[in-house]
């Protein structure tokens, strides 16, 4: 039970660096936006020149792409979370104060 809960503590720790990058890319997309009537589109290291209407499309794509992913990692940490505190109760019943399980 212990080795499980250090490894859902890990995966935990995981899941929420990942939201947090997945949150900052929503937030650069929404710049993007805004930006491109001054800007070409960035895939990867490079620019590529498209139409504004193209560009757009395909930011809005790239939103949605990463709002289904972010959506699946916040469902995975709550799935995570509950089980976590699932043997948080478990171990606390059987070892008591003997164990401290907050990080």
């Amino acid at each position: 039970m212990i080795n499980r809960f250090s490894t859902l503590h890990a995966r935990i720790k995981t899941l929420d660096a990942t939201l947090a990058g997945l949150k900052s890319s929503l937030a650069d997309l929404a710049d993007v936006s805004g930006e491109l009537e001054l800007q070409g589109y960035k895939l990867g290291d490079g620019f590529f020149a498209v139409h504004i209407e193209e560009a757009l499309e395909m930011v809005e794509e790239e939103k949605g792409r990463v709002d289904a992913e972010v959506e699946q990692v916040e469902d995975e940490a709550e799935a995570v979370r509950a089980e976590m505190g699932q043997l948080k109760a478990k171990l606390y019943a059987r070892f008591g104060r003997g164990i401290n399980l907050e990080a």
